[in-house]
């Protein structure tokens, strides 16, 4: 008999995966994606993003409606364990909350052949193509490209590149208002009594020291 109970999508199955046309999602990398997207009823593969030379796959994902879209980087697990160390040493702490940010740590299949990575995607208006910068070079050339990357550096160079001193130095917690004496200095007229001639008193061995001969300098 069916009821109500029978229609809730149960939360222990694995995510339906769909994809859109032209894309293809082997059988690892779809039981990553069940494991990664565990508890949604459905995910929606809608791109899949160049990835160079890395041998990596790059995926737009849509966990379900009213859920932000996420990036989920499929590779070989040694290559996402570098990634996921040198986010949390490097980028986690000095990047700003409107970059993209590294979700969870990696999953690994059970073969140890592959691994996923999932980031939020900081894309801008979602009526617009997304688009890797490899693919944006290919279809607008190198000058393009260069404007591009001269605008992200300018954009969040202040905010995150140029973030690199390791604390804030505050000058009163270092020293006091008034700084420790070393020399008391009172000045004397020439030719008065109780004149010093710096340049000319004995070493610590008690031998005169040689003068400087400089004659102008002041009495003290």
């Amino acid at each position: 008999m069916n009821g109500p109970e029978s229609a809730t999508p149960r939360s222990d199955l694995p995510p339906q995966i769909r994809h859109a046309p032209g894309l293809t999602v082997s059988a690892a990398e779809a039981a990553l994606l069940a494991r990664a997207f565990a508890g949604q009823p459905e995910i929606f593969v809608e791109r899949e993003f160049r990835s160079g030379y890395s041998g990596a796959v790059v995926l737009l994902v849509s966990p379900g409606a009213g859920q932000a879209q996420v990036v989920v980087k499929l590779g070989p697990p040694g290559d996402l364990r570098r990634e996921y160390a040198a986010y949390r040493q490097f980028v986690e702490k000095s990047a700003p909350q409107n970059t993209a940010r590294l979700q969870n740590e990696p999953i690994f299949a059970p073969d140890g052949q592959l691994a996923l990575l999932s980031y939020t995607f900081a894309g801008g208006d979602p009526r617009l193509p997304t688009r890797s910068l490899h693919a944006y070079y290919d279809s607008r050339g190198a000058q393009a490209t260069a404007v591009v990357l001269d605008r992200v550096f300018r954009i969040y160079g202040r905010q995150w590149w140029a973030n690199n001193r390791p604390r804030k130095f505050v000058l009163a917690e270092q020293y006091d208002r008034l700084l420790p004496v070393h020399l008391k200095l009172k000045p004397v007229p020439p030719g008065g009594e109780g004149l010093v001639d710096l340049d000319r008193r004995p070493d610590e061995r008690g031998r005169p020291a040689r003068s400087s001969a400089r004659p102008n300098h002041p009495a003290v």
